[in-house]
């Protein structure tokens, strides 16, 4: 599992950190969000020239936290994949569809 650290937050600074340094030493990698983003270009990429390593993406539908910047970064990411953005659902969720009490 990997989260992206400029994909989630927490109620304040520190606490955020120490959740972060928790999730990053016992569940996820946690990595800065380009990271992730050039990670996923590379695989999709090679995907799209056909390695066999890779099965390529595996839906058609991708979800965006509302009001994150994901979004904002979708369209260069699908200028440097060559992903066709016609064929992917795209999916917006609040807090309350990510946190479950």
């Amino acid at each position: 599992m990997v989260v992206p650290i400029e994909c989630v937050a927490d109620r304040s600074a520190t606490s955020h950190q120490v959740n972060l340094f928790d999730m990053d030493m016992k569940y996820a990698d946690v990595l800065p969000l380009a990271d992730v983003l050039a990670h996923a270009a590379r695989h999709l990429l090679a995907a799209k020239e056909g390695h066999p390593s890779s099965q390529g993406p595996r839906s058609k539908k991708l979800a965006f936290a509302t009001g994150s910047g994901d979004f904002q970064l979708w369209p260069a990411f699908v200028k440097a994949t060559g992903i066709d953005d016609s064929k992917v659902q795209k999916v917006f969720m609040g807090p309350e569809a990510l946190i479950k009490s």
